[in-house]
């Protein structure tokens, strides 16, 4: 049975923030594990995904870290 606060979003850790790292390499791992399924069905070939999972990281990593002045 899921709870109602367990249920809710967390929100989104700033950026820079000792949470962001962990957070990222968490998404980036479940993105990464529904890629893996999608090719596993056939709906994306290895070269797509792998594609995919490169464009996602570097969106990720950019969305992660603080901007320079």
């Amino acid at each position: 049975m899921v709870t109602r606060s367990s249920a809710l979003p967390r929100p989104v850790p700033e950026a820079g923030s000792a949470e962001a790292p962990s957070w990222s390499t968490r998404l980036l791992r479940l993105l990464e594990e529904q890629v893996r399924a999608a090719v596993a069905d056939g709906l994306l070939t290895t070269a797509e995904a792998e594609q995919l999972l490169a464009r996602l990281a570097l969106v990720i990593d950019q969305a992660t870290t603080p901007a320079r002045p």
